[in-house]
């Protein structure tokens, strides 16, 4: 299960190594950031509320 801790912009995100490398290979695939991937993930279980993944749709990280 990933974890979120700390705000949205400057969080911190706990996950298993299994976990990350399962999000990295699918993020390769999407052809878009590991983070910008994390986030989608963390807004899709709920973690991170809709409203700030709004906020973070311009960001270019």
């Amino acid at each position: 299960m990933i974890e979120l801790k700390g705000r949205p912009k400057t969080c911190s995100v706990r996950m298993t190594m299994e976990e990350f490398d399962i999000l990295t290979n699918q993020a390769a695939k999407a052809g878009v950031s590991v983070s910008k991937f994390i986030r989608a993930v963390l807004v899709r279980q709920g973690v991170l509320p809709d409203h700030l993944s709004d906020m973070l749709k311009d960001d270019k990280s």
